[in-house]
């Protein structure tokens, strides 16, 4: 039986962990000093009303943009609710991806059923990728969104975002980029891009608290994407319309304080030590795994190889194991805690061919990860091959 203390963490897809102490520090201080966020002129409530402010204006540095586009969300899938069922009319046509997330596919199944949308779902390969003239290729004169997963969750593809936004432009589609994979590994400027919506998880790479999402709306668009929650936004307190500024239009009800305030000390860290030393020392990490389970008999990789096509996940799978038996293995024998199944993104799994293992291993490297956690891996599959 492993010990706790001997546990090494392998899934900072699903969520980053351990977070960085500074991010538990600053939970911990607004939950004992602060009060709520626009509620109150009192001392408490505009020092909540200042962390609220300052983890806003970092998600602006962080992405190059205006901060007041930003709407904090309960999580990335609230932030792809909001824009999905916001913009959305009866009869609308969007483009997705065979890589679509759960939060993206099922939003849509129920619209197609409820408001009669049209969905055109552009394939992948076997290893997760998409290209630009394939999604290109489903984009119709009527096509009201396009909808990218900037990386896979499952493969860690990277999708051609830069590349569509640019020749979107004359199509008129909107774009909704998906970065809940992406954020706090690659960059995107969004002063520079015309990304239109943007949503992700605010706790896996950009290392905040659970309970954190962040949605991204353009300028020009917040009149054409209806909130989901009505209510109290502390301002025009004395009117029963809702506000129509941003980001309060979309902010109704109490806000997380102690979750911004955590979800700011996870973008200072980010500042601090810099997005690109992060990739370069994940994308080391993600070589060298892929270089040694490669030449391990029967696994077989799901996941690009090459640095520029590729960050976050490796998926493969083992002949002779359903993907979640062999997990459970390098969990109960040996310590090591990664992820098996579908992902929540059972689409992608037709293109990879891994429906009848059970899905895909996935490993999933994070900016605590160690050297010593991939050797532990390694080790750990050699003995159950018996090599």
């Amino acid at each position: 039986m492993t010990r706790a203390g001997d546990l090494i963490y392998l899934d900072n897809a699903a969520t980053s962990f351990p977070k960085p102490k500074s991010v538990v520090e600053a939970v911990q201080h607004a939950m004992l000093q602060l009060a709520a966020a626009g509620r109150g002129s009192h001392r408490l409530a505009e020092q909540a009303d200042r962390v609220v402010a300052e983890t806003r204006e970092q998600l602006g540095r962080l992405f190059l943009v205006d901060s007041s586009r930003f709407i904090f969300c309960q999580s990335g899938t609230d932030a792809l609710n909001l824009v999905l069922l916001g913009y959305l009319n009866p009869g609308d046509h969007v483009v997705v991806t065979q890589a679509g997330h759960n939060s993206v596919l099922r939003p849509l199944h129920d619209l197609v059923v409820n408001r009669q949308l049209e969905v055109s779902c552009v394939s992948c390969d076997e290893l997760g990728q998409v290209q630009a003239e394939d999604i290109m290729g489903e984009v119709k004169d009527e096509t009201r969104l396009v909808i990218l997963t900037h990386v896979s969750n499952v493969t860690g593809a990277i999708e051609p975002v830069e590349e569509i936004a640019r020749i979107l432009g004359p199509h008129r589609a909107a774009l909704l980029v998906d970065a809940s994979q992406s954020a706090g590994h690659l960059s995107l400027d969004l002063g520079q891009l015309p990304i239109d919506f943007l949503a992700t998880s605010g706790h896996k790479g950009l290392l905040g608290p659970l309970g954190t999402g962040v949605a991204y709306i353009r300028e020009g668009f917040e009149n054409k994407v209806q909130p989901l929650r009505y209510g109290g936004t502390g301002s025009s307190s004395d009117e029963a319309i809702q506000p129509n500024d941003m980001p309060t239009k979309y902010e109704a009800g109490n806000l997380n304080v102690p979750a911004i305030a955590g979800l700011g000390a996870g973008l200072r860290y980010l500042e601090e030590n810099g997005l690109d030393s992060i990739r370069t020392f994940q994308a080391q990490w993600s070589s060298e795994l892929a270089e040694r389970l490669s030449i391990l008999p029967g696994v077989q990789l799901k996941s690009p190889t090459a640095a520029e096509a590729h960050v976050g996940p490796t998926s493969f799978t083992v002949d002779g194991f359903d993907s979640r038996e062999f997990s459970a293995i390098l969990d109960g024998s040996f310590g090591l805690q990664l992820r098996a199944g579908f992902h929540c993104a059972a689409e992608i799994h037709k293109a990879l061919e891994t429906e009848k293992t059970g899905g895909t291993v996935r490993v999933s490297p994070g900016p605590m990860t160690t050297e010593h956690a991939l050797d532990r891996l390694v080790e750990a599959m050699k003995s159950i091959l018996g090599v």
